[in-house]
């Protein structure tokens, strides 16, 4: 390879993935760019994954670590990345064969921008859900008032003649400085993410603590020190499973950890929220609110404390407000009572 193609890291967390690594990493080592490095990090697999990627050789270089979670996987195969660029993975997902050539061409062309995404398409056992799924999986797209174009500064397009079949590809770019939007939520897909590994020294790590947020805190402290880039091009094929970290959150899990990392967030910029003191002020209470709703049922005591931060924290009082303080109250047995008679009327 010349120097116009850096080595790409590629780093896949993975835990008992045994059903669909095999098809992950095929289409990682399937990429019209050639000079990649897959680094697959063994969370602690209980089922044949080890087997797995044994049986790929010196292709893919294997670390095996005890059950620690996403966030310290992602940061056991940063760490051990020797690439220009590291790109992020799912052990459950698929790349076209594209993916590594535009986006690095793109970070190549925007010289400014320390990561860049990309749309996604999803799909299911049944086969292809949608072709573009980035919008219907975050509400900030779908809710701003023009799509991407309320979020990123600056739109262009690319063209790209190396490493790519056909021979030149034009892509639609959004870039600029994001992060005064990233704070209110997530709009960058984890899996589609490569960035430049030097943008660490200035992020650092994924936070450990963070079970289930990891992925949006780490991108706003990478917002934080640049600019970012997005393709508007599904270069990511997501799986959707019902075993999924993201669609499985026991008791509010996830939403709590949702407002500790907006916390966090606004912690760490005292700056941002002065400035920005109402809108913040206004995300954080509908998280808060967002909270107290996954808890009502068997967490009451903490569903009362996010209700309570909702409300006269943060200042937040909607129509849900009430009917998740109507649900706090009712005793657990009487709510699956009403769910069950709802269910029967709908059907």
């Amino acid at each position: 390879m010349n120097s116009t193609s850096p080595l790409v890291s590629v780093v896949i967390p993975a835990f008992n993935a045994a059903r669909t690594v095999a098809q992950t990493l095929d289409s990682v080592r399937a990429q019209t760019y050639r000079n990649i490095e897959i680094i697959v990090v063994n969370d602690g697999s209980t089922d044949g994954t080890a087997e797995i990627l044994r049986s790929y050789g010196e292709s893919v270089r294997v670390v095996d670590q005890p059950n620690s979670g996403l966030a310290k996987a992602r940061n056991t195969g940063c760490q051990l990345a020797r690439g220009e660029f590291i790109a992020l993975m799912d052990a459950d997902d698929l790349c076209t064969a594209e993916r590594i050539a535009l986006q690095v061409a793109v970070m190549q062309s925007v010289s400014e921008a320390v990561l860049c995404s990309s749309d996604f398409a999803a799909f299911s056992k049944e086969g292809l859900v949608t072709s573009s799924h980035g919008a219907k999986y975050y509400s900030m797209i779908s809710d701003a008032a023009d799509g991407l174009n309320s979020l990123y500064p600056q739109r262009r397009t690319i063209e790209i003649t190396a490493n790519t079949q056909p021979a030149s590809i034009a892509v639609d770019v959004h870039f600029g400085k994001v992060y005064g939007e990233l704070v209110h939520g997530n709009f960058v897909h984890p899996p589609t993410v490569l960035f430049r590994r030097r943008a660490l020294e200035t992020a650092g790590m994924f936070d450990e603590t963070l079970r289930y947020t990891c992925d949006w805190e780490w991108m706003v402290r990478m917002a934080r020190s640049g600019s970012f880039a997005h393709i508007n091009r599904s270069l990511l094929e997501y799986r959707l499973s019902e075993t999924q970290m993201s669609s499985h959150s026991p008791n509010g899990a996830g939403a709590v950890d949702i407002v500790r990392a907006a916390t966090k967030i606004w912690r760490a910029d005292p700056e941002l929220m002065a400035a920005d003191r109402v809108r913040m002020r206004k995300s954080l209470g509908e998280f808060c609110l967002d909270a107290a709703y996954s808890l009502a049922e068997r967490k009451k005591l903490d569903a009362i404390k996010m209700l309570f931060r909702s409300v006269w924290t943060y200042g937040v009082l909607k129509p849900a407000t009430l009917k998740i303080a109507v649900k706090i109250l009712l005793p657990f047995k009487l709510l699956q009572f009403a769910q069950g008679l709802r269910a029967h009327q709908a059907g």
